[in-house]
């Protein structure tokens, strides 16, 4: 009785153990379709980065200073990254994939043959099962690693998203810009703003035409901006009554008397965080104000392009109304 009852509960136990490794293995192939589904996004983010640095040179090439840049620049524009997958790509077909039959199909155990020793119905049972769970552990660790690398892949794409997303908009602008340049250049008064930090909460001004954060707020963080041509956003210091810009030397100043080429900028106003991207950097890439400080704590830096939001400078933009000014 105590034998039937302990065959019964081996028969029962691989049964649980023939339906988990189903189980483990629908769930591998579900991650190796995530796995080349992520891939295939990868691969076609980076052919848009490559079709919109193109695009980029030659709007760039239909402004005098744009055609010398491309003669200086030997490089794509584009860090292409290799896929780091290539080191689990083969990785599905591992050998549990290869076991024998006698460990696929746990529960046909009738049939196996022994030539030299018989042994009892529960030891076969026993030892199955022991390899069966060997397999268990082999799929496991397997799901592990395609977490992992599918994780990994998933970061990739983000980070090429932002890239594809910040080449998009400086052609944009750039293509914007360009087309203003042939009509009349007519701006709209958009309103006066704070741009207020979304990490300290400190507001963004001006002193000695330099960007800098301020606890309080006054005319000198006060910023009047004008929209052109659908994109260019021209902003301009209430206080000193000069434009945010970038010098020829590549520094980030407020000290354009007027609305130039290299004091073209843009910024969301809608109170989402966002950064101030301005247009004349990277001989006119374009590239986002960096939260980075030098001398007096003033912001002179930027990030290496339109495509790079890297220790970007994150702020608000707070309208100003009669009720709220300063």
């Amino acid at each position: 009785m105590e034998k039937l009852k302990g065959l019964s509960n081996l028969t029962n136990g691989k049964q649980i153990l023939n339906e988990t490794i189903c189980i483990g293995t629908n769930t591998l192939e579900s991650l190796q379709a995530q796995k080349e589904t992520l891939e295939t996004i990868e691969d076609t983010l980076e052919a848009h980065e490559n079709t919109l640095n193109k695009t980029m040179r030659t709007l760039r090439s239909m402004e005098w200073f744009g055609w010398i840049a491309n003669a200086l620049d030997f490089s794509t524009g584009i860090n292409n990254t290799s896929n780091q997958n290539n080191q689990t790509e083969n990785f599905v077909n591992t050998n549990w994939l290869n076991t024998p039959d006698t460990v696929k199909t746990i529960g046909n155990t009738t049939h196996i043959s022994s030539s030299n020793a018989i042994i009892s119905q529960q030891d076969k049972d026993l030892e199955l099962i022991d390899q069966a769970l060997e397999q268990l552990h082999l799929i496991s660790t397997t799901m592990n690693t395609y977490l992992i690398t599918n994780q990994e892949t998933l970061n990739q794409v983000n980070n090429k998203t932002d890239r594809v997303n910040g080449m998009t908009l400086a052609c944009s602008l750039k293509s914007a810009k360009i087309s203003g340049s042939y009509g009349k250049n007519q701006s709209i008064q958009l309103g006066t703003f704070h741009f207020v930090d979304v990490i300290t909460g400190a507001f963004l001004a001006v002193e000695n035409n330099y960007l800098i954060l301020t606890d309080k707020p006054s005319l000198s963080s006060q910023f009047s901006c004008e929209l052109r041509n659908n994109n260019l956003i021209g902003i301009k210091n209430v206080s000193t009554l000069k434009y945010i810009g970038t010098t020829l030397l590549g520094s980030i100043k407020v000290a354009g008397e007027y609305w130039g080429r290299m004091e073209d900028c843009f910024i969301d106003l809608s109170g989402q965080p966002t950064g101030i991207l301005v247009v004349g950097r990277n001989w006119g890439l374009g590239a986002w104000i960096k939260n980075t400080t030098g001398y007096n704590n003033y912001f002179t830096d930027s990030t290496t392009g339109s495509h790079d939001k890297n220790s970007m400078l994150v702020v608000k933009a707070c309208k100003i109304t009669n009720e709220n000014s300063n």
